[in-house]
């Protein structure tokens, strides 16, 4: 059965529990320039109370350039782009993306699971403890539930955990679907960070 509302919803909520409040409703749609370089991974994290962060939180600055660099969905309309409904955090990217008529496609969450609101909330963030049920590109991933037709995929590239998973509307783009849109993806890159 398709339940695209409760992983959404967990995701939403969850990067809105990250990222706090906006302050503006416009998202982003362009990457700042990556930086020179391989990707930093030293960065701090914003700490949860009496938690400390590792040193080595991805940046969210590395997460965002990989997120706007991702291909369009297969079957998304032409002239779409990556937008982000909050702005990122050290650790913590979430971006859709969203056709010219504000269409949805799919959700991104690049998530490094040791930030220290995971941790103190390790129930709220499934994607960060969901046991491996297979590989893409090699590296572990899982489907979100139990239902192998539900189209939410995790895979775990280093020490990035991504979850993608269909909006609602755009219901033809299988889990088999996400898994190739995964495997599109530069894992490798990730995986460096």
């Amino acid at each position: 059965m398709f339940r695209p509302y409760r992983t959404l919803a967990t995701v939403l909520a969850a990067s809105a529990f990250l990222a706090g409040c906006s302050g503006s409703d416009e998202p982003k749609t362009a990457a700042p320039a990556a930086p020179a370089g391989a990707p930093s991974s030293a960065a701090p994290a914003d700490s949860a109370p009496g938690a400390t962060p590792p040193v080595d939180i991805v940046k969210g600055a590395d997460l965002q350039a990989f997120a706007f660099a991702m291909p369009a969905p297969k079957g998304a309309q032409a002239g779409g782009s990556w937008q982000e409904p909050l702005p990122n955090q050290e650790g913590n990217e979430f971006v859709n993306y969203i056709d010219t008529s504000k269409k949805g496609y799919l959700s991104v969450k690049l998530i490094d699971c040791r930030i220290p609101v995971v941790q103190a909330n390790r129930q709220s963030f499934g994607q960060c403890t969901r046991p491996p049920t297979g590989k893409i590109k090699g590296y572990p991933s899982a489907t979100l539930d139990d239902d192998p037709a539900y189209p939410a995929r995790v895979v775990v590239a280093g020490r990035v955990t991504v979850l993608v998973d269909v909006w609602v509307g755009f219901e033809q783009f299988t889990g088999k679907d996400v898994e190739n849109f995964i495997a599109s993806l530069d894992l490798a890159r990730l995986a460096k960070m």
